[in-house]
């Protein structure tokens, strides 16, 4: 990939430290991951642009390219790696010449009780290969309206099967 990277942090009034980025790095796919410093229980917005003051007035044409994507704790990260299912599509950012990102913190949890999240299957140390099936667990005494799962900063699509689950 080609072109300039600018990251353009905006934090809310409510965060407890100004957002902060750790690190930039592509994957062997050209993935952009960005990396930042974080808290436990705060939600992001992370929005892209292939141009910086395109728009008439001098303003960024803003795309989200993630909404409510969650907290890892005190480290943060995400893949970039197009979203095919908005309207219009992102590309994948090896498609792109230069892509600008912008992180925003969005809102923290403030519930008394957080949901919790195990892995049942595979276990650790296990060695795998070819397809993979997770088997994870979620809980919480609150209603859980959605479960997504990422790997390596990327949302992993539900498979019909998982659907049907949920």
């Amino acid at each position: 990939m080609v072109g300039a990277l600018i990251l353009a942090p905006t934090v809310n009034l409510f965060a407890p430290n100004t957002l902060q980025f750790t690190g930039v790095s592509a994957t062997s796919e050209k993935a952009i991951q960005l990396h930042w410093a974080s808290n436990s229980n705060e939600v992001y917005e992370i929005d892209e642009a292939d141009a910086l003051a395109g728009n008439p007035d001098g303003t960024t044409a803003w795309n989200q390219l993630y909404l409510d994507y969650p907290s890892h704790g005190t480290n943060t990260f995400i893949a970039d790696c197009g979203n095919y299912d908005l309207s219009p599509e992102i590309p994948h950012p090896k498609l792109s010449p230069v892509r600008f990102y912008r992180v925003m913190l969005v809102e923290a949890n403030t519930s008394a009780s957080n949901p919790t999240v195990a892995v049942i299957s595979p276990t650790n140390g296990a060695v795998l290969a070819n397809k993979v099936t997770l088997q994870v667990s979620a809980a919480s005494d609150q209603i859980l309206s959605e479960v997504k799962l990422y790997i390596d900063g990327e949302e992993q699509w539900a498979s019909y099967a998982m659907a049907a689950i949920l």
